[in-house]
């Protein structure tokens, strides 16, 4: 996997803060989005529903609305690195719905992370960094018991 993605600053109206990711190679998209719609029921989705576009948030909390130039010679000096997918879990801490997510792991993604950690201003709303592909926002409780299930590991495979 690519970090095409790295240099896409996105802060919407909406949005306190900026973000980088690395957007998912539309194979795995399709097939992250094959999986919650097997897995997860539409009567249980909460407001914002199913990620329409998964992806791998780099760094949350980015306190600009231009692209620093920074962020571009990180992304231009960034080459690509592989991510390995890991098992279904879930965030919890929110009191309105819970986060059904892939973890991914990856030391250059932690790198990358840190890269821009030191060299953007940002504040840290979320200070442990927790890489994952989120696949949907759930009602409270309702997928608890897809924790630990892997979706990428092959039939038949112990």
């Amino acid at each position: 996997m690519t970090p095409l993605a790295i240099a896409q600053c996105l802060l919407e109206d909406t949005y306190k803060y900026a973000f980088t990711s690395i957007d998912a190679p539309s194979e795995v998209a399709d097939f992250i989005h094959e999986w919650g719609r097997l897995n997860i029921p539409d009567d249980v989705l909460a407001k914002d529903g199913r990620e329409d576009h998964p992806h791998i948030t780099v760094k949350y909390g980015l306190t600009t609305q231009d692209l620093p130039v920074e962020l571009k010679e990180i992304a231009k000096t960034t080459k690509p690195f592989p991510i390995f997918m890991g098992v279904i879990s879930l965030f919890t801490t929110s009191p309105e719905y819970d986060v059904v997510k892939i973890d991914v792991e990856s030391p250059a993604l932690r790198l990358l992370n840190k890269r821009i950690c030191d060299a953007l201003p940002h504040e840290d709303t979320y200070p442990d960094y927790h890489p994952h592909l989120t696949v949907a926002y759930v009602q409270k409780g309702t997928c608890d018991h897809l924790a630990g299930d892997d979706p990428f590991k092959p039939e038949g495979v112990a």
